[in-house]
């Protein structure tokens, strides 16, 4: 497990909400302007879940963020940032770097204190990290992959798609058993297609794509996702799970 990715996964998060309010960060030094806003974030580790007898662990903790505002200013300005850090964060909800999957929890405000020239509001964020055999939900955590270009379906795999200009295609694995599957969930504002090899064909309720090459399976928003599984030996696959609206061609 790499808490330096845990680090930069949600490091780069805060980074994306604050915009240019300067942020003290953990062991760099950072002097605040007096009367003028800013925030510091710290990575607390919390407990180790150990899943199964093969000891495939789950480390959780909080990541608290310090929201400080001039003394006197009100706490108008100061919620207004928490809410826009508290959304940010539950937008993207799971995040990936290298073989660490990160899942976000409860987001709660902690504490308000004040000393001679601050405000200080804190916000307390959940985590869950996941390696090795560890899986939600069924979907082993480990196989998440970020991509933001052609992919050709692996099983066992599930994929973020981060294009935020062209959409993502993923192909059907041209080898597949009864009972293989992957996930696809959107998140950039390309969208994501899953394109089809002679003879497959994707069956969704009581509709079903176009049988070969010519058929696919697409997003209508940047965040619909979709879970698949073969139904029929390399040629069929049916829709366990989806989320928006999704275009069947």
């Amino acid at each position: 497990m790499s808490f330096g990715a845990i680090q930069a996964l949600l490091d780069t998060t805060l980074n994306a909400a604050v915009d240019d309010i300067p942020v003290a960060w953990e062991n760099i030094k950072f002097t605040p302007i007096l009367d003028e806003p800013w925030v510091r974030p710290t990575l607390l580790s919390g407990t180790t879940t150990v899943l199964d007898l093969c000891a495939n662990q789950v480390p959780s903790g909080s990541y608290r963020v310090d929201v400080f505002y001039p003394l006197g200013a009100g706490p108008g300005d100061a919620l207004d940032l928490i809410d826009v850090i508290t959304e940010e964060f539950r937008a993207v909800s799971v995040m990936s770097l290298l073989d660490t999957v990160l899942v976000i929890g409860a987001i709660s405000q902690s504490q308000r204190l004040i000393d001679d020239a601050w405000m200080m509001m804190s916000l307390d964020i959940a985590w869950q990290a996941y390696e090795g055999a560890a899986e939600i939900n069924g979907v082993s955590m480990t196989n998440w992959v970020s991509v933001d270009s052609s992919q050709i379906a692996q099983n066992g795999y599930a994929y973020l798609t981060t294009n935020n200009i062209a959409r993502v295609e993923i192909e059907l694995p041209l080898s597949s058993k009864r009972g293989d599957g992957f996930r696809v969930a959107g998140y950039g504002n390309g969208g994501w297609r899953i394109t089809q090899n002679a003879g497959q064909a994707i069956f969704m309720d009581a509709s079903s794509t176009t049988t070969g090459a010519s058929g696919s399976l697409s997003s209508l928003s940047p965040r619909d996702a979709v879970e698949l599984v073969c139904v029929l030996d390399n040629l069929e696959w049916q829709v366990l799970s989806s989320q928006g609206n999704l275009s069947i061609v």
